[in-house]
């Protein structure tokens, strides 16, 4: 007899009983998903959302990779916590394998609640770690050919010196604030009145051989007024003083540059009847310190003479406001896992890859102190470049530049540009594009701008694929090398500056005839965006302002000496758009004049521009003048997150 034995085998579904506890809103250094940290040793957090009341956290465990697949399949961990018992869920510190600069982290956590039960997995987050020393760095600083600062090399300085305390400084051949010669007549090292010859090579100062001035000038006469100057032919120097020749010496350190004064905390002295001129005599520089336009105006001017104390000096005529574009083409020959920008344009800078803007920021970098400390964006291009060629593309703009306010930090240089694209290619190696004297400049249409006065686009002047590997380039020129600042160069943290939201105008009149007053509803920071159609070289002029009068006019008061007006000159190809890149206004209405024919509602939308922050709470009451006064505190503050906290966004 033959015995069957039949096995079945039955399937039955078990349920994993999962903790009440879910970790989620992943954050690192506060961030989500942040591009850019600042930091090695990073700190995580989470929040914890419970399906039942009188919940808490019992344990954790954080899990970290170098790549995504490597975290899903739980290998090659830069850091396993282990289960690790504790209720914190924020700040806890990364204590893993080290992280360098440029490396990407992927990441996730768990945990327990009281009962110990764990948690499923949350979902990854990530974080990359920013360029975080100056040896990272294989960039160079680049700008336009033309310099913003003058590049006089065969001159004469002449001027009215007289020394108060201590010594004075007369800077020449200047680049930069950083790099050039001091001569200073010093008393403040004994009897002895010294011509101490200085250079400066990016900010670190050397003497040259000092010579002896008490053969020309009596010590009786050290704090009288003496006429002092400085002649520069190639690499001689030669120095007089009230018509004597005191000092010839020759040095090729520097070759041109600007001029300017220089006094430290404990110096002082005065200059009168400033003249520079070239080697054939032609005027350069001429001030006799009266009532006119001042050279140095930050200067402070007193009885017709400029007074120089615990300050450096130098002479630019004001800076151009215009806007160009530099460019570079590469090729890529693998595929690509990621690719990273770091990047920063002074004064303002918009990142371009193959023909698309880097990221949705505006207005950057962020506004600092820009003497000390200079801040890079860190920003992900992997979706931008592709295997094959490529172009990468740089619009500069002046920024917080020498028209800006007085009490604010002003970029007061020329435009220049570092950025760095870092590749890793999917098999591991990598790649890198930088900055450096192969790239070329080029116009653009935007032939001024300014924060306070606006902008001038000029649709027609457009050249469609600037930013694309197949663009010519006709006519754009070799971009100069700059040496780095002084500042401090380091990673921004901040939340950008973009276009938060957009508001549609509530009516529009028109008080005469072709002028059109467009009411946005609110006063916000921002610009608008238009939409028009007309004739090519059609010029139509937008005027901001906080207030109208009895009229139905703009009633400007309240912008003080800021123009606040954007002028788009059409292109007459169809309908076309425009809205500002590098300027913002504070406003409420929007006098547009030149439109051809009538606008309406639906051709300006209002666009509010801050920094991404968000919000942590809201209120509202039974009482409706109470929720507008918080409404308006809450427009105030936004109108006011411009990277730093401002106090008004109208004005000067």
């Amino acid at each position: 007899m033959r015995l069957s034995l039949l096995i079945l085998s039955a399937c039955s579904a078990v349920t994993v009983a999962l903790a009440e506890l879910t970790p989620e809103t992943l954050r690192c250094e506060y961030a989500v998903n942040p591009c850019g940290i600042d930091t090695s040793t990073p700190r995580l957090s989470w929040t914890l959302r419970a399906e039942k009341r009188n919940q808490i956290q019992s344990a954790y465990q954080v899990l970290v990779a170098a790549t995504e697949e490597d975290l899903t399949q739980e290998r090659n961990l830069l850091w396993d916590t282990g289960k690790t018992s504790s209720s914190q869920n924020v700040h806890i510190v990364y204590a893993g394998v080290p992280l360098a600069s440029g490396s990407h982290g992927y990441w996730k956590v768990r945990v327990w609640d009281k009962q110990g039960t764990p948690s499923a997995w949350s979902a990854t987050a990530q974080w990359h770690v920013a360029l975080m020393s100056a040896t990272d760095w294989k960039a160079k600083w680049i700008g336009p050919q033309d310099s913003e600062t003058p590049t006089w090399s065969d001159f004469t300085l002449a001027a009215t010196l007289e020394l108060k305390k201590d010594a004075a400084g007369i800077l020449f051949r200047m680049a930069d604030a950083n790099n050039g010669y001091m001569w200073q007549i010093n008393t403040a090292l004994g009897p002895d009145l010294l011509l101490r010859p200085h250079v400066c090579r990016n900010g670190a100062w050397s003497m040259l051989p000092a010579k002896s001035l008490r053969p020309f000038i009596p010590a009786a006469d050290d704090k009288k007024p003496h006429r002092l100057e400085i002649e520069a032919r190639g690499t001689k120097i030669c120095t007089r003083i009230d018509g004597q020749l005191v000092d010839e010496r020759t040095d090729a350190t520097f070759a041109s540059g600007t001029i300017g004064f220089r006094a430290s905390d404990k110096e002082s002295f005065t200059i009168d009847n400033l003249v520079a001129t070239d080697a054939r005599g032609n005027v350069l520089l001429k001030d006799d310190f009266g009532s006119g336009t001042q050279s140095f105006p930050k200067a402070k001017v007193e009885k017709g003479q400029m007074e120089v104390a615990s300050t450096a000096l130098l002479y630019r005529p004001p800076l151009s406001k215009d806007c160009p574009r530099l460019r570079k083409t590469f090729t890529l020959n693998k595929p690509i896992r990621r690719a990273t920008a770091s990047v920063c344009g002074l004064g303002f800078y918009e990142l371009y890859l193959n023909g698309q803007k880097a990221g949705d920021r505006i207005l950057a970098p962020a506004n600092t102190p820009y003497s000390q400390r200079l801040l890079f964006d860190t920003i992900d291009a992997t979706a931008l470049v592709k295997q094959g060629d490529n172009a990468i593309g740089l619009w500069l703009a002046p920024g917080y530049s020498d028209d800006y306010s007085k009490w604010g930090w002003k970029w007061e240089d020329g435009k220049r540009a570092i950025a760095q694209l870092d590749v890793v290619y999917a098999d591991g190696t990598t790649a890198q594009v930088v900055t450096d004297g192969s790239w070329l400049c080029g116009p653009s249409p935007l032939s001024f701008t300014s924060l306070y006065d606006g902008e001038v686009f000029d649709a027609g002047a457009e050249t469609p694929g600037w930013d694309t590997a197949p663009f010519r380039g006709e006519g754009w020129k070799p971009v100069r090398e700059l040496s780095p600042t002084s500042a401090r160069f380091a990673p921004n943290i901040m939340p950008p500056v973009r276009v938060m939201t957009t508001i549609r105008p509530i009516s529009v009149n028109e008080p005469q005839p072709g002028v059109f007053v467009f009411d946005m509803g609110q006063n916000f920071a921002g610009f608008v965006r238009l939409r028009a159609a007309g004739p090519r070289g059609t010029r139509i002029v937008l005027h901001h302002s906080e207030l109208i009068g009895d009229s139905g006019m703009l009633d400007p008061w309240t912008n003080r000496r800021a123009k606040a007006t954007d002028v788009f000159v059409l292109k007459g190809e169809g309908r076309e758009e425009y809205q500002p890149r590098f300027t913002y206004h504070g406003f409420r209405y929007v006098e547009v004049t030149g439109y051809p024919g009538r606008p309406t509602p639906d051709d300006v939308l209002g666009c509010v521009v801050h920094a991404d922050v968000s919000t942590a709470g809201t209120l509202v009451t039974s009482d409706a003048t109470l929720n507008r006064i918080q409404s308006n505190c809450t427009w105030s503050m936004r109108s006011n997150f411009m990277s730093i906290p401002t106090d008004c966004c109208m004005r000067d």
